[in-house]
Parts: C-alpha cells; structure tokens; sequence
C-alpha cells in the first residue's frame, strides 16, 4: 500500500516525486499530534519508497507544522527534499 502517486524526475537519483493531498484533522484533534503522526507516517512511506521529494499545497494553519517538518515553499507547493 502506498500513500502516494508519483512522477518520475531525470536529474536525481532518486526518481519519482509524491504529492499529498487533503490532510485534514479535525478541530477537535488539533494540537495533540494527530496531524503530526500521519505526516510523519506518510514521510516515512516516502523515503521507504525512495521518493526523492514530497510536494504539498497547505493552508495558513497548516503551514507551521509541514514548516516545522523542513518542508519549505519553491513556488505553488511546500516540498519535502528526502535526499
């Protein structure tokens, strides 16, 4: 089982990017590490699989954790270099 679709990228030797889509955490459940133990899960699906990037589009009170997670803003999408 994997999280991610991928897309493969020639410069790197790793080859294929992924991209998270629609993390949601309930109110209720915020500030209390669930976010965090998901992302966290899903970084470690990405590096199982030798993905080379994780892209994600965020909204502002996501932003602080995938900022916290070293994921940082090259334009549309935070992404996550694994290399």
């Amino acid at each position: 089982h994997s999280w991610f679709g991928s897309e493969t990228h020639p410069r790197s030797r790793r080859t294929a990017e992924g991209f998270v889509v629609n993390v949601y955490t309930l109110p209720r459940w915020r500030s209390r590490g669930v976010g965090r133990a998901v992302m966290d899960a899903l970084v470690a699906d990405a590096r199982a699989l030798g993905l080379r990037r994780v892209h994600l589009r965020t909204s502002d009170d996501g932003r602080p954790l995938y900022e916290q997670m070293g994921f940082r803003d090259p334009g549309n999408y935070l992404a996550l270099d694994l290399d």
